[in-house]
């Protein structure tokens, strides 16, 4: 189930040297990870106008839902829209995702998910979102051992 040509990165591109560095790479999808009812119609155009696909997934940092989880993961594993890059405002809820994609989907150790997710974002040791989406992520992790 490896995702071939996936890129992360843990804040929003810079509108042009950013996405025309993406456009060039010949990335296929930009994917915005946000908050619920977080505005992405500016980042939806600017991406559209360079001719790559625009996906938008609405996290909480306080309740994960399976079918966000699921959402995600679906995304990064269909080759239609590879390569993807993933982002958010400041790492939190992208880097949460990362966590669950390497635990639940690569079965990576613990310790090494931690590293990883901490190098696309996630800050657990950080109060406000992160602490949050840490939170959530664990509790996630711990009801889906039930199911």
């Amino acid at each position: 189930d490896a995702v071939h040509e996936v890129a992360a990165n843990r804040l929003r591109p810079a509108l042009d040297e950013g996405l025309d560095w993406l456009e060039a790479k010949n990335y296929r999808t930009v994917l915005h990870i946000r908050l619920p009812g977080e505005k992405d119609d500016n980042d939806r155009k600017e991406v559209e106008k360079r001719g790559l696909k625009y996906q938008s997934l609405e996290v909480s940092p306080n309740l994960l839902a399976k079918e966000t989880v699921d959402e995600f993961f679906q995304l990064l594993r269909d080759p239609q829209r590879q390569p993807v890059f993933v982002y958010d405002r400041d790492g939190a809820l992208a880097g949460g995702m990362w966590y669950l994609w390497l635990r639940l989907i690569e079965e990576a150790p613990e310790d090494v998910a931690r590293i990883r997710a901490r190098s696309l974002g996630l800050r657990e040791d950080r109060d406000g979102a992160h602490r949050d989406m840490w939170q959530s992520v664990q509790k996630y992790l711990s009801e889906s051992k039930d199911r």
